[in-house]
């Protein structure tokens, strides 16, 4: 038997050092953990912004709080030429669209007679309606009430809104004079002015129906606030700047009544089937105690409201 070279390198097998052979392993598991977790995270994070609820886009803005934007007003012309029409009310575009710019406008007047004492059911009357009252005239764009008590009241409440009360020395009680919503930024509200101005007593009723009702309240503060009223919705009228009115409350829940005042005339005749509706609009004392309500502006607006209110 032969020795072994006492020379000869043997191969020996060195020992494992605690924890060698491990990083391997470890990096195998992390990496096969995030390959199966990663999507299902990613997916829940975009749900969660897809449905969350805050604003995106280019229009996203930090506000604390989601608030839904309020879509800009596009102010309406609408109708048959010769009247500048309003936005629906409560329609996205007009300030009773969103709580935040409606105003807080005093009761508004009641178009509607109230009803009398109760009777036997077969005795009590039905209270007539203004806008059951209504009925068509020969002219398009004019509606005439008809019952003389239901004319009265309705007038004699328009009567005490704010307004410039353009009588030129006609000794006339404030409801028997004719009563004209206007806008000051209405053409046709102009155009009418200069038509009747000191021709007919008039008591012209200033309202925000075109929207941006900020500046539409700001002018008719101004014309309503100055030493002269008449002369200030004069200069209003011929684009002549107005000193700027102060705050008012007061006065600008006076208006808001005056715009609810309006808004009901305008659904009266909306319901009476007029085909238009907007500013100006006259309502105009008859000799027989009835009330004629016209819309528009018309070369023969003077013509035509002299013949309606002499008879």
């Amino acid at each position: 038997m032969s020795q072994a070279d006492p020379h000869a390198v043997q191969p020996v097998a060195p020992p494992l050092a605690p924890g060698a052979g491990q990083g391997e392993f470890v990096i195998k598991v992390k990496l096969s953990w995030l390959t199966s977790v990663l999507p299902s995270v990613v997916a829940v994070g975009l749900a969660i912004y897809a449905f969350g609820p805050w604003e995106k886009g280019p229009e996203a803005h930090n506000r604390g709080s989601y608030e839904r934007p309020v879509p800009p007003f596009q102010p309406a012309y609408g109708g048959a030429p010769g009247a500048y029409a309003p936005p629906a009310y409560g329609a996205p575009g007009s300030y009773a669209s969103d709580p935040r710019f409606a105003p807080q406008p005093a009761a508004p007047p009641a178009l509607a007679r109230a009803p009398e004492a109760p009777r036997a059911a077969a005795e009590a009357p039905q209270a007539p309606s203004a806008a059951n009252a209504l009925v068509a005239t020969n002219d398009p764009n004019a509606r005439l009430l008809t019952d003389a008590e239901v004319s009265g009241r309705v007038l004699e409440l328009i009567a005490k809104l704010p307004s410039v009360q353009d009588f030129d020395g006609q000794a006339v009680p404030p409801a028997k004079a004719i009563q004209v919503f206007f806008d000051p930024r209405c053409p046709y509200c102009h155009k009418a002015y200069d038509a009747l101005a000191g021709k007919l007593p008039v008591n012209w009723i200033p309202v925000a129906a075109l929207g941006d009702v900020a500046d539409g309240n700001a002018r008719a503060r101004a014309i309503l606030q100055a030493p002269d009223r008449r002369l200030a919705l004069r200069k209003s009228f011929g684009g002549d700047a107005l000193p700027a009115a102060g705050p008012s409350p007061d006065l600008d829940t006076q208006l808001g009544g005056s715009f609810e005042a309006f808004a009901q005339i305008t659904q009266m005749l909306k319901s009476a089937g007029s085909p238009q509706l907007g500013v100006p609009t006259f309502l105009v004392p008859r000799p027989d105690g009835q009330v004629t309500i016209y819309v528009g502006y018309d070369p023969d607006i003077l013509a035509k409201l002299t013949r309606i209110y002499r008879g």
